[in-house]
């Protein structure tokens, strides 16, 4: 069965930039063509933005994007014919759309998941382009689940952290400032490397070794907001001396809902219907709040 998946972040705004509603509003006055920007080395763009309104009063944002597919393109078949090329015009191109649902009274933002569409690290690059070209102007910080946040909340003890960072870029660099780790993450880009995976911890078998507290904090939380769609973070933790350790994979315990792919309609290019998709952003917004 196939499902649609959407994912639930608090955001979190740097302090020198704008507030994350009034960028979408600038956008919303640009025509199409201005709001192209590269993120990445992909060309994304905001194919439709709009302001609307719960039935309590609060306001919210549906915005829709889009990455353009330059190259390695899908062709189309039959089952007596081989595939063959697209027959597009000149002036056309393929786009892959993710659509998001952002309420400023809370900083919540829902996310479409879409595995060839826009990823939340990208949505987040653009949005912080758009404010003036501010590096890491906001973050998406991924919720957990009741269950996963309690465990690491309720675990003092870490032995181990085991993360790894894909895609890794000179922004990655200047978010994970702070924690040690940055001039490794340089030397990886400078060389080239497309993700970075580390290790470190304690013999858990020495009752009393333990990792210190507040840089796994640290570490955790600028990790959590880089909002990487394939990377890993498991801590590695335990209450008290005389407890098991146990391993919390703070990632993959992300709060989302699941709805049926079958319950949105297509369009006639068998797209998913954009109108019915934005109203699965607003129910997964109306059950969270």
């Amino acid at each position: 069965m196939k499902t649609i998946k959407v994912y639930c972040y608090l955001v979190n705004q740097a302090k020198q930039a704008k507030p994350l509603e009034d960028v979408l509003q600038a956008i919303a006055a640009k025509p199409l063509e201005d709001r192209i920007l590269d993120c990445g080395g992909q060309r994304i763009r905001i194919d439709d933005v709009q302001k609307k309104q719960f039935t309590n009063g609060d306001d919210y944002w549906l915005v829709r994007f889009c990455k353009f597919q330059d190259d390695n393109w899908p062709g189309v078949s039959t089952t007596a014919e081989a595939v063959k090329d697209l027959d597009l015009d000149d002036d056309q191109i393929l786009s892959e759309e993710t659509s998001i649902l952002y309420l400023p009274k809370n900083s919540k933002l829902v996310i479409q998941y879409n595995h060839y569409g826009v990823r939340a690290s990208r949505i987040k690059e653009y949005l912080s382009i758009s404010e003036a070209n501010t590096p890491q102007a906001y973050s998406f910080i991924p919720v957990l689940t009741n269950d996963a946040a309690a465990k690491y909340g309720h675990k003092q003890i870490v032995t181990e952290v085991e993360a790894c960072i894909d895609g890794v870029t000179m922004a990655d660099v200047a978010l994970l400032q702070g924690t040690g780790i940055e001039g490794a993450l340089k030397q990886s880009v400078d060389a080239h490397g497309t993700s970075y995976k580390f290790s470190v911890s304690v013999d858990a078998r020495i009752k009393k070794n333990k990792l210190d507290r507040s840089w796994v904090e640290r570490l955790v939380e600028k990790i959590k907001s880089r909002s990487g769609d394939n990377d890993s973070l498991f801590v590695t933790a335990k209450h008290s001396e005389e407890e098991q350790v146990e391993t919390i994979d703070l990632l993959e315990s992300r709060k989302f809902s699941v709805y049926k792919a079958n319950s949105i309609d297509r369009t006639t290019g068998k797209r998913y219907d954009p109108i019915q998709l934005y109203g699965l952003l607003e129910q997964t917004m109306k059950d969270w709040i």
